[in-house]
């Protein structure tokens, strides 16, 4: 569960990188700004997902199986990236790895926010205190690591 919310705080801004990289390639401006809104298209079903994935079990799990599923995706979504070549005729290839990014990414986060609840259901006391505040701990950790090490790096 940490690992997923500092993902979150880690791609704090995922539209602003998408739009430099999609500039990267040579393509019109107007064109990365129509690849970039296509990468929030798998947001607007949000709703969905976590009815779609407590109604169809897989492997014979409602979210443990969807998380793991999801999380190799999203792996390798990202593993694939890496071998694009910058060129202007790979850039809607490039847009679809991430719209699988994104895709994994919203559902997953999703996933995580039902196996929050279902963890902080066990300790009525202090449970849903201590995981929100370990939550947002991470969430805040992966928003200034990642950001640090690249003022390191640069």
């Amino acid at each position: 569960l940490c690992l997923n919310y500092f993902n979150n705080g880690a791609g704090d801004d995922p539209d602003g990188d998408s739009k430099h990289v999609l500039g990267a390639f040579g393509i019109p401006a107007g064109s990365a700004q129509l690849h970039v809104a296509f990468l929030g298209l798998p947001t607007i079903f949000v709703f969905s997902y976590g009815i779609f994935s407590d109604s169809v079990p897989l492997f014979k799990s409602s979210k443990k199986s969807y998380l793991l599923v999801l999380s190799f995706l999203q792996v390798v979504s990202c593993a694939l990236l890496c071998f694009i070549e910058i060129n202007p005729s790979f850039a809607t290839l490039f847009s679809f790895y991430l719209l699988l990014n994104s895709f994994s990414m919203a559902w997953t986060d999703v996933l995580v926010d039902g196996l929050m609840v279902t963890q902080q259901r066990r300790d009525p006391v202090h449970g849903s205190q201590d995981l929100q505040v370990f939550s947002w701990v991470c969430l805040a950790l992966g928003g200034v690591l990642p950001n640090a090490l690249t003022i390191i790096l640069a």
